[in-house]
């Protein structure tokens, strides 16, 4: 290969570990096929209170959580997960409730997620930001990176 020739960029050897957490459980299977795809470990909760004891588990290098969830929901989980683990990288997703979604969307952008997502998410688009939170992949460069995975 020579100098002047883009080189692709190639997947880091260290799996990475995703925590899904959503109360729909179909959300959560297909959020965790996705990333198992692209040779994530995932776990999941169904729940921020769930989602705390998996994260002092096993510390996540992402968390992908909802917001509205019984038991603990998710701009409170997101709060203390930025407290106390700051290096988490979280992408938000939400697909509204009694309040309009951009709402809660806003509220967790300014408490510290690092991406937030509308429901229903493309797949492409929730990788697309995962592949840049894990490994600084850009936009412009995402597709043959997954490709490669």
């Amino acid at each position: 290969m020579t100098t002047d020739q883009a080189e692709t960029p190639r997947p880091p050897t260290q799996r990475k570990h995703v925590l899904v957490v959503d109360d729909d459980e179909l959300v959560r299977i297909v959020v965790q096929e996705i990333f198992e795809r692209i040779g994530c470990t995932v776990s999941s909760a169904a729940n921020g209170k769930q989602a705390l004891i998996e994260i002092a588990a096993k510390k996540p290098d992402l968390l992908i959580l909802d917001v509205i969830m019984p038991e603990k929901e998710g701009i409170g989980t997101l709060l203390q997960v930025k407290r106390e683990h700051s290096d988490i990288k979280t992408i938000v997703i939400s697909g509204g409730g009694r309040k309009k979604i951009d709402d809660f969307l806003i509220i967790a952008e300014r408490f510290g997620a690092d991406a937030v997502l509308k429901k229903p998410i493309q797949q492409s688009v929730l990788v697309t930001h995962a592949a840049q939170l894990l490994w600084g992949v850009s936009v412009e460069d995402c597709q043959s990176f997954l490709n490669a995975r």
